[in-house]
């Protein structure tokens, strides 16, 4: 996420970045927290009827999907956003030789 962000950033020059998962996948919404991306709101019924074939695990008793939308903007990254990533990014790596 740190390359990600870096270049869109301070390479292409983009003044905001926005960050979507479904509200269902937990996983994926504390991890954007964690990087840094603000919570802007939910999408309900974005993709209208998700055929009941094609619905994931977590969405099988709904029709449809709602999107849990954030951003990041470009004074966000620059004030603590990109040092918070290279923290992240500095930690030690695990021997996974070990385990």
């Amino acid at each position: 996420m740190n390359l990600i962000l870096s270049f869109l950033f301070d390479t292409v020059g983009l003044l905001r970045v926005q960050y979507d998962a479904v509200t269902f996948c937990e996983s994926s919404i504390r991890a954007a927290k964690r990087f840094g991306f603000k919570a802007e709101g939910i999408c309900r019924n974005l993709h209208g009827i998700v055929p009941y074939a094609k619905r994931r695990e977590g969405e099988k008793g709904r029709k449809s999907q709602d999107l849990w939308l954030s951003s990041m903007t470009d004074t966000e990254w620059a004030g603590e956003g990109r040092d918070r990533l290279k923290r992240m990014c500095a930690r030690e790596p695990v021997d996974t030789t070990e385990l």
